[in-house]
Order: C-alpha cells, then sequence, then structure tokens
C-alpha cells in the first residue's frame, strides 16, 4: 500500500510539473522575438549582483531557522541545519508543500536532533515568513511604489500586517499548531519561545525580505536599464509574489504561479513580455541557489566520510 501511494504521488508530481512547464512553454513560445531581443541587451554584472542578493536571502534564512532551533535548547550544528535546511528546501517541489516539513524532521533525527524541534521550528519560519512578508511588502509598497500592488492592497496591507502581529506570541503559535497535529493524530509540540525571540527572529526576517526586493530591483535594472527608481518599484512585486506562491499548494514550489503573478504586478512598470522575461530569469537564480545549496551539503558530507 505504501508503494501504490508513493507511486501516485510520484505520477501527480510530474503531471503538475509537466503542466506548469507546459505553460511556461506557451508563454515564451509567443513572446519569443521579445525574449530574444531583451536578452541581448542585459546587463550581466547587474544580473550577477541580483544572483548574489538572491543567494544571501537564502542564507538569512537558514540562519534565521538555525538560530530558531537553537533558541529552543537544540545544539545543533550550523553544517548539520545548513544541510538540513537547503535539502529538504527541494521537498516543496512535490504537491502540497508537506515533503519540505517531512524532510526536515527526518534529516533533523537523522543528525540528532528531535523531530518535536525541527516541526516547531519550521511551523514558527512559516509563520514568521507569512507575517513579515506582508509588512515588508506594506513597507516597500509605501516607500518605492505606491501604485504597483493594484487597487485597494495598498491600503490593506499594512492592516493587516499590522492584525497579524499578535499571531506571532508563542501561545497563539502553540495553539494553533496542536490543533492541526490533533487533527492528524499526532503528539502536541511545545514553541519554548519569549516573545521577544520571536520579534527578533522576525527582524531577521524583515531583512531578508529587503535583500530579496533589492535582488528583484537589481534584476529590473540589469534587464530592462530603467531607472533606478523605476526599478526600485519592483521590489514589492517580487516580494509578494512568493506569498501568492506559497499559496498555491497543489502546484510544485508555486511553479507558474509565482512567476504569473510577478508578471501582472510588473505590469506598471515593464511590458508583459518583459515582465516574463524577468520572470523567467528569477526563477532560473532561485532554483540556481536551492541546488547549489543542497548539491553543498552533499559534497561536505561526502568530504567528511
Amino acid at each position: 500500500m505504501e508503494v501504490r501511494s508513493f507511486n501516485r504521488a510520484a505520477l501527480w508530481t510530474a503531471a503538475f510539473f509537466l503542466a506548469a512547464l507546459a505553460a511556461m512553454a506557451v508563454l515564451v513560445a509567443r513572446q519569443r522575438s521579445a525574449l530574444s531581443g531583451m536578452l541581448a541587451t542585459v546587463d550581466w554584472p547587474l544580473c550577477l549582483a541580483a544572483l548574489a542578493a538572491l543567494g544571501l536571502y537564502f542564507m538569512l534564512l537558514w540562519d534565521a531557522w538555525h538560530r530558531t532551533v537553537r533558541s529552543m535548547g537544540e545544539r545543533a550544528d550550523r553544517r548539520d541545519t545548513f544541510e538540513i535546511w537547503f535539502v529538504s528546501q527541494l521537498g516543496k517541489y512535490v504537491p502540497g508543500r508537506v515533503m519540505t516539513i517531512i524532510g526536515r524532521i527526518f534529516l533533523s533525527q537523522r543528525r540528532g536532533m528531535r523531530g518535536a524541534i525541527a516541526l516547531a521550528a519550521t511551523y514558527v519560519e512559516l509563520v514568521l515568513l507569512v507575517i513579515t512578508n506582508l509588512a515588508a511588502t506594506a513597507a516597500m509598497e509605501l516607500l518605492f511604489a505606491r501604485r504597483l500592488v493594484h487597487g485597494s492592497l495598498a491600503l490593506w496591507l499594512p492592516l493587516l500586517a499590522a492584525l497579524t502581529v499578535p499571531a506571532l506570541h508563542p501561545k497563539l503559535m502553540t495553539r494553533a499548531l496542536n490543533r492541526a497535529l490533533r487533527l492528524l493524530r499526532r503528539d502536541p509540540v511545545a514553541i519554548d519561545l519569549s516573545f521577544e525571540r520571536i520579534l527578533a527572529l522576525a527582524a531577521m526576517y524583515v531583512s531578508a525580505w529587503a535583500v530579496y526586493g533589492l535582488s528583484g530591483m537589481l534584476l529590473v535594472k540589469g534587464m530592462t536599464g530603467l531607472t533606478w527608481s523605476a526599478a526600485a518599484a519592483a521590489m514589492p512585486a517580487f516580494v509578494f509574489s512568493w506569498l501568492l506562491g506559497l499559496i498555491s499548494f497543489v502546484v510544485p514550489g508555486g511553479l507558474g504561479v509565482r512567476e504569473g503573478a510577478l508578471v501582472v504586478l510588473l505590469a506598471p512598470v515593464v511590458p508583459v513580455a518583459t515582465g516574463l522575461s524577468i520572470s523567467l530569469v528569477s526563477r532560473v537564480m532561485w532554483m540556481a541557489c536551492e541546488l547549489a545549496g543542497a548539491a553543498v551539503s552533499a559534497i561536505r558530507r561526502r568530504g567528511a566520510r
């Protein structure tokens, strides 16, 4: 039965990947001439700087998870948490997103850590990512764009970010997590963190979103030649498109969803063909960083044997 379930999941994963890739291929084919002309004028040093900033964004996320695990009393080695975080990231390309959590727990236990700590730290990470994403999008929208997020989003994003701050309290997070675990018939987990520590971690995630927005600005500048102020207006689009990709649970890694959202959100700044080029390059850079992190982990593990 387990083999059948695994095979069924593998088939669904392959189907979703093929469907998403087919949709992207159609978009690329329709905009082929515009894409080829644009890539010929790319400022590669700026694009490489955008890639470096994206790599820094991933490193900040890993470091925040490492600090969360340590703050919960787990004496985790930085090399171990680096491997756990980056390798488990690849699990998000399986529909449903649960493989990232399962992978974190499994790899943590293999490294001598408690699975409950890995689960709690990952839950804290997810809550902080969502709430700080809203806050960062609202701040960037007000500071740099003021017109990029369409309609009333510019008004309710700051309000929504403010209303979700109480959800950061450890008691509320513990209650919400254990309610979900109860439905899954799993043992309860305690989030052993002070509210002050959670706020400090939230500040780290806000800085990570700032770096991610900077990466997007550099990419837009490098691929379009827009002024710095116009390129800066694209920052909230990159940050908010991540959240839209996250909530698409069925699509592996938000593949296609995040790119489509980015094209729409960039429309006030660049044409559709240009936005499509930027979104595709952004996805390639994203996956390159994830694969590089997993590859470094594999090389380290192999060298340690």
